[in-house]
Parts: C-alpha cells; sequence; structure tokens
C-alpha cells in the first residue's frame, strides 16, 4: 500500500468518515473554499423544541428533580403537543448539563 493511502484510511477510521468525504475536504483545503467544510444548514437536524419550550423543561427539572423520560414526554405530548422519542428527550436533557438517573422506589426498610 503506498503511504499515502494508508494515511487517509488512518485518517477515515479516525474521523469515521468516509473516503469520498475525506477527499472532497481535501480538495476544500487546497482550493482555498474552507467555508464549504462547513455542514450546510439545510442538512443539520432542526430542534423540534424552540427555546421558550426548552426553558420549561429546565423549570420541571428544577421542580421535581425525579422526573422520568417518560413522564416529560406526556408533559411535552399534553402542554406544547409535540411528540418526541425517549432518545431524544434525554438528548435534551443531556444539553442542558443535567444528569438522567433513573428514579428508583424507596425500599421498604428506607420509609
Amino acid at each position: 500500500m503506498q503511504p499515502e493511502l494508508i494515511a487517509l484510511v488512518k485518517l477515515q477510521k479516525f474521523y469515521e468518515i468516509t473516503i469520498a468525504t475525506l477527499t472532497s475536504w481535501i480538495k476544500h483545503i487546497k482550493n482555498r473554499s474552507i467555508e464549504r467544510l462547513n455542514t450546510p444548514a439545510e442538512r443539520k437536524r432542526k430542534n423540534k423544541l424552540n427555546a421558550t419550550q426548552i426553558k420549561q423543561i429546565l423549570e420541571w427539572l428544577k421542580v421535581y428533580s425525579q422526573l422520568t423520560i417518560k413522564a416529560i414526554r406526556i408533559k411535552l405530548k399534553n402542554v406544547f403537543n409535540i411528540e418526541m422519542s425517549k432518545s431524544t428527550v434525554h438528548r435534551e436533557i443531556k444539553k442542558l448539563n443535567y444528569s438522567y438517573i433513573k428514579p428508583r422506589p424507596k425500599l421498604f426498610k428506607q420509609e
């Protein structure tokens, strides 16, 4: 194998991208069109929640920190009429710098 190809394969594995993407990046850098390396806005994932809805989730978590993902999904459906998957709700909680730990019921000895 040629050393250039080995370097491309290592970069591909490191960035977890295809060889075609890597070669297009190199082409853009050579042509000094670095602004083309940014992902276009139309290809980025759009958030279902706006800023006020995210603030509302934050308030719910501040008031009741043991809120489950299922409960947050139900509240989002009832209040904002937005359906979200569990993983999306979890991602939003992580963006708010909250760690989600599943609340567990108390043991009978704790009472």
